[in-house]
C-alpha cells in the first residue's frame, strides 16, 4: 500500500527534448520598448504560426519551438511591419531575435535579411549542434562523429588517442557524457 502510493505521488520524468525558443525585444527607432506589439512566429516548413504580444518591456518569447526554418513578424498601431526571414532554430537553442519597428503605415512592410550573430548572448551554456548539411560537407577520418568534438568551445584532445584523451571545459575525461540522439554512449 504505502509503495504504490509512492508511486503516485513521482513527478514525471521529462526526457531530452529537442524544442528550441525564439525570444526578442520589440523597440521603437529610439530604442523605447513598443508595449503590446503583435509578434507571429512562423515555422516556414510545417506552415504553424505563432501569435505573441509583447509585455511592458516590450520583450517576447516564444518556448517549446520545433528545429526547422522561422519568420519572426512584428506590427504595431503607428509603425512599419517588421519582419526577419531565413532564420534557423536548432536544437535546444535559444534564438535572439530583437525587432526595431520604424514609423510609418502598417501598409508598409520592412524585411530584414541580416544573419543573427554567432555568439550567443542568451545562454551561458558551452555546446551546441552541428547542422546535417555541415557535418556532410567536413572532411572526417572514418565518418566518425568524435571527430566533430574539437569543434565545440571547451573540448581538449589530448595526444595518444583512446577513449579517455578527451576533456571538456577542464572536466577529467572520465566525467564527459555523450548524448546522441538523447541516449547516453
Amino acid at each position: 500500500m504505502v509503495v504504490g502510493s509512492l508511486f503516485l505521488l513521482c513527478a514525471p520524468v521529462h526526457a531530452q527534448g529537442n524544442a528550441g525558443r525564439i525570444l526578442g525585444t520589440v523597440t521603437d527607432a529610439s530604442g523605447a520598448a513598443v508595449v503590446g506589439a503583435t509578434v507571429t512566429i512562423t515555422d516556414v516548413q510545417r506552415g504553424i504560426s505563432r501569435g505573441l504580444t509583447s509585455d511592458s518591456a516590450g520583450e517576447y518569447a516564444a518556448p517549446n519551438l520545433l528545429p526547422g526554418a522561422y519568420t519572426v513578424r512584428a506590427e504595431a498601431k503607428g509603425f512599419r511591419t517588421v519582419q526577419h526571414s531565413g532564420l534557423s532554430l536548432e536544437v535546444g537553442q535559444d534564438l535572439r531575435v530583437d525587432l526595431t519597428l520604424q514609423p510609418g503605415e502598417q501598409t508598409e512592410t520592412v524585411v530584414v535579411t541580416e544573419q543573427i550573430p554567432l555568439v550567443d548572448t542568451t545562454s551561458a551554456t558551452l555546446g551546441g549542434s552541428f547542422s546535417n548539411q555541415a557535418i556532410n560537407d567536413l572532411p572526417l577520418n572514418g565518418r566518425d562523429y568524435q571527430n566533430l568534438l574539437t569543434l565545440r568551445p571547451g573540448v581538449m584532445i589530448y595526444p595518444g588517442g583512446g577513449g579517455w584523451t578527451q576533456s571538456t571545459n577542464g572536466q577529467r575525461a572520465h566525467d564527459n557524457v555523450y548524448l546522441v540522439d538523447g541516449v547516453n554512449v
